[in-house]
């Protein structure tokens, strides 16, 4: 183990609480700093665990909380991999968002779900109810329907409707199955912070105003919503800067919150890296700071439900687990936890001076 890992597991450990590292993420930001975690992992492996704990006050479960695993079948439910992960959040301090209620991905549906010949609606109901109210006072927010709309919108964003994936909840709970989930989530916990996430709403506008429009919608039948979940799946170099401020720009004039609620840049699109050079280090920190920055800058303080990373180390990331082309180095930290050019990156992002605007 090298010097510079032996001095910030000691920082880690150094001060009051948890932790006391004075470069942690979370400290330079009045919202919350999140990462995507494998719920596993972060029970078995102390290092992977103190770590998290080190730089970030939000937690987000990659797999553990989505409909396969929390609800195997009928009647039964799986709560002890995602209660162990609670507990350690709240003994800890940490902030855990709940994802995802309703996905329509086949691999993370039950098969007990897609052969189910009863009552479709009720029993969504029930998963919903059943779910949110173990977890009350245990998450703080939930991405109650994950990716429900298309990628080719063909219609005008009024006929929303129109745009949904026909997934095995629109075809067997009709296209009232988002809005209905949002009110079971509000009635099993109204405390929680409610959200509709999805892809493709930085350089997809049709998308984004279809989900808009969606959101508005909502707000105008009094079904609570409370925000918008970016996914920011991007590269080093594309989506442009001012594509992503434009697509925040247009959700903050919702007045709902705002996450970045997936946040990873790919820097080897084209396979020309073998590694991680500092030149395409540099690049990735960057990158990261001027995304950061845009948030900080494009939404309002009392709209930012924060920016959460999707994975800790390089190595763990889901581009290198089957799906990309080639080696990625989209994360924060190197496989031995040091942080690159791009954790610094995020925390310029933080830090930087924003000037008041002008009454």
């Amino acid at each position: 183990m090298n010097k510079v890992i032996i001095i910030l597991y000691f920082l880690c450990f150094l001060g009051a609480g948890r932790r006391g590292f004075d470069n942690a993420l979370y400290q330079h930001a009045d919202f919350p700093i999140g990462c995507a975690v494998t719920a596993g992992q972060f029970l078995k492996y102390q290092k992977y665990r103190r770590n998290i704990l080190c730089y970030f006050n939000s937690l987000t479960t990659g797999n553990a909380m989505k409909m396969s695993y929390l609800h195997p079948s009928v009647k039964k439910y799986n709560f002890k991999t995602t209660d162990r992960v609670a507990d350690i959040c709240k003994k800890k301090g940490l902030l855990l968002h709940g994802h995802t209620l309703i996905w329509h991905s086949d691999y993370q549906i039950p098969d007990w779900m897609k052969n189910y010949t009863g009552n479709y609606k009720i029993m969504l109901e029930e998963h919903i109810r059943t779910i949110v109210s173990h977890f009350r006072k245990k998450v703080s927010s939930w991405d109650v329907v994950n990716e429900a709309i298309i990628d080719n919108i063909q219609n005008p964003p009024s006929e929303w409707k129109k745009s949904l994936r026909k997934s095995i909840w629109y075809s067997n709970a009709g296209t009232d199955y988002i809005g209905q989930a949002f009110c079971r989530a509000n009635e099993a916990d109204s405390n929680v912070d409610l959200f509709y996430n999805d892809y493709n709403l930085i350089n997809n506008s049709k998308k984004l105003d279809t989900v808009i429009a969606m959101m508005e919608d909502f707000l105008k039948h009094n079904i609570p919503i409370d925000g918008i979940g970016f996914q920011a799946h991007i590269l080093v170099d594309k989506p442009a800067i001012d594509n992503i401020k434009k697509a925040l720009q247009k959700a903050v004039k919702t007045g709902l919150l705002i996450r970045i609620s997936e946040l990873d840049i790919r820097v080897n699109t084209k396979g020309r890296l073998a590694r991680l050079t500092p030149e395409a280090d540099a690049a990735l920190s960057e990158r990261y700071r001027e995304v950061v920055f845009a948030y900080r800058k494009i939404v309002p303080p009392q709209q930012r439900a924060g920016i959460t990373v999707w994975g800790i180390c390089d190595g763990s990331s889901w581009y290198n687990q089957g799906y990309s082309r080639y080696p990625e180095w989209p994360l924060l930290f190197t496989d031995d936890y040091i942080p690159k050019q791009a954790y610094y990156g995020f925390i310029k992002g933080l830090t930087a001076y924003i000037p008041e605007k002008k009454k």
